[in-house]
């Protein structure tokens, strides 16, 4: 059995590759730039979603965006 296709989601600053992985137990975001990638089980995307937006916020900003212009 095989999950659906990979989507590639992008705009102006990123375009990364989702997919669903290890019998659809697992979503894999790669970045098509860097190659860099992460597997996000249920309970990661459960607990973002539960997740007020100053902790969204900072699990999605890192590196140079982190605090703004670094």
């Amino acid at each position: 059995m095989t999950g659906p296709e990979p989507v590639v989601i992008a705009n102006e600053f990123a375009a990364v590759r989702v997919s669903v992985v290890q019998h659809g137990r697992r979503l894999e975001l790669v970045d098509l730039e860097s190659g860099a990638s992460v597997t996000l089980d249920p309970l990661d995307l459960h607990s973002f979603c539960h997740a007020d937006e100053d902790a969204q916020c900072a699990w999605l900003r890192t590196d140079v965006y982190r605090g703004g212009a670094g």
